[in-house]
């Protein structure tokens, strides 16, 4: 049997204080956007998970003793005086490394006559509506450079360069404005960096509409040329850091259940070594133990052993003391005890409250408090027709407000409710004491928000609400552009669906008019999709440049949603759930861009003979992939089910591992599968190549920098967000300029700049909420 979450266990937390994400921005003068098209890499076979890109501050260091630094040295040379940092004359033809980003205007580049060419066609409204940048090099404190290039124009204009922070406020380090013209002109100026050294600044020609345009100038051609950048004089500068050390020993930072496997990796122990269990409080040593066999870890590249403690139960705050041949060192203290999880899994929730759209919240402290926002109507898009849609929870790093990524969120509570009978009514919200379970108020804000969100005419349902771009680093009541609705999906449409039929059985006893509300708008939805055979996934219309969440096929959205009904009490379903059920090609996904873990989970679990047929071969492509990933699981020195997938999200990945494992154990009865899940959880709390608890505001050693704007104003991390984590595929400027060369499971940085590895997202917390309430 589950354990069960009894209500009392959250009554007795201390209150405390946290992609995405869904697309990436790049720099402008403040805020600028484009879509990198990447889909989530949920627990089966899904892409890569987007998220956007934003905010700045200093690598986190932390302070390890004993430790191996297992990145690059601790500060990266300075260049000689002299050197060229960029160097583009263009004579190859090429375009020198240098791309585009539109945010309202319109602009193409190519080499002409060994010239980098803008053809302009539209400016738009700001300054960086048209921007051509180049990314890929440093800036050193101190140090004294000069920048010089050639440019002329079809038209008189302005043109503003900037050498900027690449994310947070995008300001400027250096920046002028250049009157062009026919004749093309040589620009040279000196400057000292005087900030603290960069290693992912931007350098751009912002080419938009200028303060002194009174209207669009139309089609016309800036031409550049000979663009260096030189380092003239180094003798006074600093070197920028690099990675911090990672600890050689980690173990959860959170810590164990008395019953729990318990364990501590350690690495550089080649001959071998011991460990002692030591209480914190009486500074006794209370176990020890040799470290195990030598074995090697592939996300890490690392030969490691493992200390097991499995066997010493009794509660209270203890660390480990290792010994090796390298090193003497301990890893940070934990603790041992029934209740370890219950704080987390308050703020983890919690997490979402501080995400809430449309109403006044009361943040952990008054940094990340604010009054109502994005209340106003949204247009919906190519009509002049506007509608409410406010409510719902900012879906990330940004305020943009997503239907698939949030119906993936409110599945993740809906099954924590059900699986592990959370019944607290004491999380802090708003709603506490009113009888209902905290975990169900929460997942209802964004139900009421979604049937916003359903065209009432046709039954479809809008894919999200956004403004046009990503806003600047502002407070979610400072973004006031126009709020647009974006375009009815499939994908959308169906996740609706699903979501709605299984609130209207949750919610059956507790709020019986909603709970037919949300069963007609499902049935409603359903309509609209339930023969239809466009199944591509959503893009983003025109001039839409926020997150699209593309999907790539959304027939696992249409079987999900039949399942849902059919489970509902619509057993005309159970048809459509033969003809979409396809179990050579559906894997197992729990995340937004494959929802058949969902589907198969709860039919498997609550269908009868009907369909005995179809469930048996759900359960056996279940248990496939679950096999697998404890297999992946077992090969891990630190228990990740990840293997040597980690893409972007990937931490998202490990939780919805975790959730899937934990479905196998639920119909199988193994606790070899529960166990595997468990293991997630050590993982993404520090047993981990980093040493990071992933979880905001948990551990000695945590991010303080994530990609969140909140976060990035107030000057600390909100607590209880769980951040992306290692992502090998370097999708950020700042993740490349510091990690390449990293091993797959350590390209993670926890900058607020490094929007591919640092962001947050409610669908990434959700997963942890989940396998924290069966704790």
């Amino acid at each position: 049997m589950k354990k069960k979450r009894a209500a009392a266990l959250i009554s007795a937390m201390v209150f405390a204080g946290g992609i995405a994400g869904c697309s990436i921005e790049k720099a402008g003068t403040a805020s600028v956007s484009y879509v990198q098209e990447v889909v989530e890499r949920s627990s089966s076979s899904d892409k890569d998970d987007p998220a956007d890109n934003n905010v700045v501050n200093d690598v986190a260091t932390g302070t390890i003793t004993g430790g191996e630094n297992s990145g690059p040295d601790d500060s990266v040379a300075l260049p000689e005086s002299g050197t060229s940092i960029i160097d583009q004359n263009f004579d190859d033809g090429g375009n020198g490394h240098f791309s585009i980003y539109n945010n309202g205007g319109s602009c193409k580049i190519s080499n002409q006559d060994n010239e980098l060419a803008v053809d302009i066609q539209r400016c738009g409204d700001v300054d960086y509506g048209n921007q051509v940048y180049y990314d890929g090099f440093k800036l050193d404190k101190g140090a004294v450079y000069v920048l010089s290039f050639d440019l002329s124009s079809t038209v008189d204009r302005k043109v503003a360069c900037r050498i900027q922070l690449n994310g947070g406020d995008y300001h400027a380090y250096f920046e002028d404005s250049i009157h062009a013209g026919a004749q093309m002109q040589h620009f040279e100026e000196e400057f000292t960096m005087e900030e603290d050294s960069d290693p992912a600044p931007r350098f751009c020609f912002n080419m938009g509409l200028m303060d002194d345009m009174s209207a669009d100038p139309g089609d016309h051609t800036v031409r550049i040329d000979n663009v260096r950048l030189v380092a003239k004089d180094v003798s006074g500068a600093t070197a920028g850091a690099g990675l911090p050390s990672y600890p050689d020993a980690v173990t959860s930072q959170i810590g164990f259940r008395p019953d729990d496997v318990k364990t501590v990796v350690v690495r550089n122990a080649e001959e071998g070594g011991s460990y002692s269990l030591i209480n914190d409080k009486t500074g006794k040593v209370v176990y020890k133990g040799e470290l195990g066999e030598l074995r090697y870890d592939e996300a890490a590249q690392k030969r490691i052993r493992i200390g097991d403690f499995s066997g010493y139960k009794t509660r209270g705050i203890y660390h480990i003391h290792v010994i090796t041949e390298a090193a003497v060192q301990d890893t940070p203290p934990f603790e041992i005890g029934n209740d370890i999880y219950d704080a987390m899994f308050r703020d983890t929730l919690r997490m979402l409250y501080e995400q809430r759209c449309g109403m006044k919240v009361k943040g952990q402290s008054s940094a990340f408090s604010h009054d109502s926002c994005h209340t106003g109507k949204a247009l919906i898009y190519g009509t002049s027709k506007v509608i409410d849609v406010s409510g719902g929870w900012h879906d990330a790093g940004d305020y943009g407000r997503y239907v698939v990524s949030g119906a993936k969120t409110v599945a993740d509570l809906l099954w924590a409710y059900r699986d592990y009978d959370v019944r607290s009514d004491e999380l802090g919200i708003p709603e506490s004491g009113n009888k209902i379970p905290d975990i169900l108020d929460e997942a209802r804000y964004e139900l009421d928000w979604m049937l916003k969100m359903q065209d009432e005419e046709t039954g479809g349902v809008y894919h999200k609400v956004t403004c046009k771009v990503f806003p600047e680093t502002v407070g979610p009541v400072d973004e006031t552009d126009q709020l647009i609705v974006s375009p009815v999906s499939t994908a959308a449409t169906g996740d609706f669906a699903a979501v709605m039929a299984m609130a209207s059985e949750i919610y059956r006893q507790i709020d019986p008019d909603f709970s037919k509300k949300a069963k007609a708008a499902a049935e409603k939805a359903f309509e609209y999709i339930r023969d239809t055979k466009d199944t591509a996934g959503f893009t983003n219309p025109e001039g839409i440049v926020t997150g699209e969440y593309p999907d790539h096929g959304t027939e696992d959205e249409i079987l999900w949603a039949a399942v849902e009904l059919y489970l509902a009490g619509d057993k005309d379903c159970a048809e459509v759930i033969r003809r979409r059920w396809n179990p050579d090609i559906m894997k197992m996904g729990l995340g937004w861009a494959k929802m058949t873990g969902y589907a198969c989970g709860d039919l498997i679990r609550g269908a009868g003979s009907e369909l005995k047929d179809v469930t048996e071969t759900m359960k056996k492509n279940l248990l496939k992939d679950a096999d697998e990933l404890l297999e992946q699981t077992e090969k891990s020195a630190y228990g990740c089910s990840l293997g040597k997938n980690f893409s972007w999200g990937s931490n998202m990945t490990a939780a919805n591992n975790g959730m899937l494992l934990e479905l196998a154990a639920d119909v199988t009865g193994d606790e070899k599968y529960r166990q595997a899940a468990h293991e997630q959880i050590g993982y993404l709390l520090g047993k981990n190549p980093l040493g990071y608890c992933f979880v905001t505001g948990y551990g000695t050693l945590s991010p303080i920098n994530p990609h969140h704007r909140p976060s990035q104003l107030a000057g600390n991390a909100m607590k209880g967000m769980l951040v992306g984590g290692p992502n090998k595929s370097l999708e950020d400027p700042y993740a490349k300029a510091v990690l390449e060369g990293q091993p797959a499971g350590m390209c993670y940085v926890d900058n607020s700049q490094s929007y591919s590895t640092n962001e947050v997202a409610i669908y990434w917390n959700s997963p942890l909420i989940y396998l924290l309430a069966g704790k």
